[in-house]
C-alpha cells in the first residue's frame, strides 16, 4: 500500500492476533481499550491488552490506550496501574484521555504523548480558545476532533488534530453495565446486547427509558464517513486520523476513504504548454 499522507490510528470492535496482523499495512498505530468494558474488546478481558500490545509493537506499529469513558473511584486506580505497566515495558506511545486527573497522574510519563479525545466534546460541548491553551499548559500534544469545523481551533493553537474520520457515532454512553445495574444479572447471560432493540425500562418503574450502553447501538449502524466532505485547505491540517473498525471486512472501505481524500488534496498538475 502506497505512503498515506498522515498516520491512521485504528481502533477495532474486537482486537485479536488476527485483526492486528489483518490491519498491519493499513494504518500507523492501533488504539487498546474499550470505552466501556473490556470484555468486549478482548477475549480475555483486559488480560489480554498487554499480549495485543507486545502483538502491535513486534510488528512495527504505533500502540495508543484508550482511557474508559469514566474514570470513577472505582476504575481508575486499575486504569492508572495499566498505563504505568504498558509505559514500563515500553509498550505505549500516547495515551488518549478526557479527564483531567487521569492526565496530571500520568503526565510525568516518559515517552509518552497526552492525546485528548473526542469524548470530551459528545456532549455538544466545542474546542474553544481558552480550553485549547489549558490542555496545551497540561501537556496535551493532540486533539481528536468530530468535526472537521473544529479542525481550525485546534490546529492555530499549536496542537496537533486528529480527525475521527471513519466509524459510526457513539449514541449514548454507559456509566457501568446496564444489565448488572437495572436487572441485576450476570454480564454473561448478554441480555441486552443480543436484543435489536437494546433499550430497557427503569427498574424503579420511572417512565424513563435508558439505553443499554454506546456500543450496543454502534453495532446497529453503518459507520459515518467524514473524510470525504473535508476541504483540502482544512485536511491539510489534519496531523493524523482516528477511525473504528468492527471487523476486518470494513479495512478495504477505510483505505478507499483516506485515498479519496489524498486524491483531492493533491496538487493540480501544472497546464502544459
Amino acid at each position: 500500500m502506497e505512503m498515506l499522507p498522515w498516520p491512521v490510528y485504528v481502533v477495532a470492535q474486537r482486537w485479536s492476533a488476527a485483526m492486528i496482523e489483518a490491519v498491519r499495512d493499513h494504518t500507523k498505530g492501533v488504539i487498546l481499550g474499550d470505552l466501556f468494558c473490556q470484555k468486549r474488546m478482548f477475549e480475555n478481558d483486559v488480560f489480554d491488552l498487554l499480549d495485543m500490545a507486545q502483538s502491535a509493537k513486534s510488528l512495527g506499529f504505533e500502540v495508543v490506550f484508550q482511557t474508559p469513558v469514566y474514570n470513577t473511584t472505582r476504575t481508575v486506580d486499575a486504569t492508572l496501574a495499566l498505563i504505568r505497566k504498558l509505559a514500563g515495558g515500553r509498550l505505549l506511545d500516547a495515551v488518549l484521555v478526557h479527564d483531567i486527573g487521569v492526565v496530571q497522574a500520568i503526565q510525568e510519563l516518559e515517552g509518552v504523548e497526552l492525546w485528548w479525545d473526542r469524548f470530551s466534546f459528545n456532549r455538544d460541548f466545542v474546542p474553544n480558545a481558552p480550553l485549547m491553551e489549558f490542555l496545551r499548559g497540561q501537556g496535551i500534544s493532540r486533539v481528536e476532533v468530530i468535526h472537521p469545523s473544529h479542525v481550525t481551533m485546534v490546529a492555530d493553537h499549536g496542537l496537533g488534530v486528529l480527525l475521527y474520520g471513519y466509524g459510526p457515532e457513539i449514541a449514548s454512553f454507559g456509566r457501568i453495565c446496564y444489565t448488572e445495574y437495572f436487572l441485576n444479572e450476570p454480564c454473561e447471560r448478554k441480555i441486552l446486547c443480543q436484543r435489536s432493540h437494546p433499550v430497557i425500562a427503569s427498574i424503579d418503574k420511572v417512565p424513563l427509558q435508558y439505553v443499554a450502553d454506546g456500543y450496543t447501538l454502534i453495532d446497529k449502524n453503518e459507520p459515518v464517513v467524514r473524510l470525504s466532505a473535508i476541504e483540502p485547505a482544512l485536511a491539510r491540517r489534519i496531523t493524523g486520523l482516528t477511525a473504528y473498525l468492527r471487523g476486518p471486512e470494513e479495512i478495504e472501505s477505510l483505505d478507499e476513504q483516506v485515498r479519496m481524500l489524498r486524491s483531492s488534496c493533491a496538487p493540480a498538475p501544472a497546464p502544459s504548454e
